[in-house]
């Protein structure tokens, strides 16, 4: 077993589900094999990006298994702002390169107790993280939420671009801007992951060109789907769409009607 993780910790914990995996299965299973190989391709080079960080940092850990990853930082109280901006930069990663390859990406970051060893996981972090992302998915939103206890008992404030505020209704959550550039690296302290924070494949017109076919794509293989599971899928992208314009990276113009639903602040 790892030496690392053969006893409880206490953990910052990122719970992150892969939007779509159900229909990529059963169109497998129905002979169309592609999108498995996407998928997979897509997962690989998301965990290798991600492992750059833990050659930096040392202290991720990172657990995959069928349609989600869960990547965990041991819990510091000292330097808990570090730890926890260093975990939502690795959520940032991981969201932007499922993006660049297709795919939307839901999920939460939460802290408590964590063990884990070659054969099973416990953790009451993980259980906070997976509610987070369950009221994220009641509201339609396809990012990674933070537990409001981190700001109520830690008292953290988002760290520049990395975060944003999205209101829909009468709820409001912090989550993890996938767009997020740091408005002057230098300030910000080495520990964190910066060689994972924006790559060349991260550009304005790319990342609005898989969000256009991602929206396509859908909408041409799912016509005979009800309605309001046609609009729950537009309204995804849609948000995505105004994400990136609030960043400053996209045009109005591919901005729907749905993305009047979320009120976005950028942190």
């Amino acid at each position: 077993m790892n030496s690392n993780t053969e006893k409880m910790q206490t953990c910052l914990v990122c719970y992150m589900d892969i939007l779509g995996y159900k229909s990529i299965v059963e169109d497998y299973d129905n002979g169309e094999k592609h999108k498995f190989e996407e998928l997979k391709n897509a997962i690989y080079h998301a965990y290798l990006e991600l492992d750059k960080g833990t050659d930096h940092k040392g202290t991720l850990a990172l657990k995959v298994f069928s349609d989600s990853i869960i990547a965990s930082i041991k819990y510091d109280e000292v330097n808990f702002q570090s730890v926890f901006y260093n975990i939502c930069i690795a959520a940032s990663t991981y969201q932007r390169v499922m993006l660049r390859h297709g795919f939307l990406v839901r999920g939460g970051i939460s802290y408590g107790s964590f063990y884990q060893d070659d054969i099973m996981m416990f953790s009451g972090a993980l259980v906070h993280a997976y509610e987070t992302e369950q009221k994220l998915q009641k509201l339609n939103i396809p990012l990674i939420g933070i537990d409001p206890r981190i700001k109520e008992e830690k008292n953290i404030e988002p760290y520049h671009g990395s975060c944003v505020s999205v209101t829909k209704d009468t709820s409001n959550f912090i989550c993890v801007n996938p767009f997020g550039r740091p408005k002057n690296e230098d300030e910000i302290n080495e520990d964190f992951f910066l060689q994972s924070l924006i790559t060349q494949s991260d550009t304005k017109d790319a990342l609005k060109k898989k969000l256009q076919d991602g929206l396509a794509n859908y909408q041409r293989k799912n016509q005979a789907v009800p309605q309001n599971e046609q609009d729950k899928v537009r309204q995804k992208y849609s948000f995505m769409f105004k994400l990136l314009h609030e960043r400053g990276l996209t045009d109005t113009e591919n901005l729907s009607q749905y993305a009047e639903n979320y009120h976005i602040e950028i942190q």
